[in-house]
């Protein structure tokens, strides 16, 4: 078992249960670098940015950042963001043919 520490008490964890939990951390890293293509080869050079430097990122960007970076405003980049987790919902759907399954994992 492996033990974790949540609310200042330890909690063992099944070791399977880590090791499903790693392998579907790696299954979902694998499909997100293939939309990342998708997105590249689609030459969405906004889709790309947003993708890397807030959807993908430990220090994400500001909306505002973003913004400045192509010239609009933070609402529309929050827009194209949505667009965007939509568009990633969509592909996972399409590729894992359990995706119901994990939804409330992913957001």
């Amino acid at each position: 078992m492996v033990t974790s520490n949540s609310n200042s008490a330890w909690h063992a964890k099944p070791v399977d249960e880590v090791l499903a939990e790693d392998q579907f951390a790696r299954i979902i890293k694998r499909k997100l670098e293939a939309f990342r293509e998708t997105l590249t080869q689609s030459g969405d050079e906004k889709e790309v940015f947003i993708f890397d430097r807030r959807l993908l990122t430990e220090d994400p960007i500001t909306l505002q950042e973003a913004g400045d970076h192509f010239g609009l405003s933070r609402e529309r980049i929050r827009q194209l963001e949505a667009r965007l987790i939509e568009k990633i919902k969509v592909y996972l759907k399409e590729q894992l043919p359990d995706y119901e399954d994990y939804e409330f994992m992913l957001g």
